[in-house]
């Protein structure tokens, strides 16, 4: 299911326009984690996308959670991802979420 979000997202604005990596070259993984819904992770290989099981139970949820760590992603393929920062959701991340959020409905107030 994650993989299959990750596949509508990149059909949709603006991650169509955003040239995102197929989903094939992406490894997508479900964790157990509670402190957090998903998470994004470039090794210098590998982009992953891990979802949490016990933190996600709703498809809109799963949608919205995937669609922030494709910002991340972006971010990374840009070179302006901050992960390992104290400000991983920059002016750049935020002006790209609120791109994402207009589109797709989401609020933006949660959606970082």
């Amino acid at each position: 299911m994650v993989a299959a979000a990750y596949s509508y997202l990149a059909t949709t604005p603006p991650f169509r326009e955003w040239n995102m990596p197929d989903g094939d070259d992406v490894l997508f993984k479900v964790g157990r984690f509670r402190t957090h819904c998903a998470h994004y992770q470039w090794d210098g290989k590998q982009h992953t996308i891990t979802a949490s099981a016990n933190s996600i139970g709703h498809t809109d949820t799963l949608i919205r959670k995937v669609a922030h760590e494709m910002v991340h992603l972006h971010l990374e393929e840009l070179g302006m991802d901050r992960r390992g920062t104290a400000n991983t959701h920059s002016g750049a991340f935020r002006r790209l979420a609120a791109e994402v959020c207009k589109v797709h409905g989401f609020d933006p107030k949660i959606f970082y």
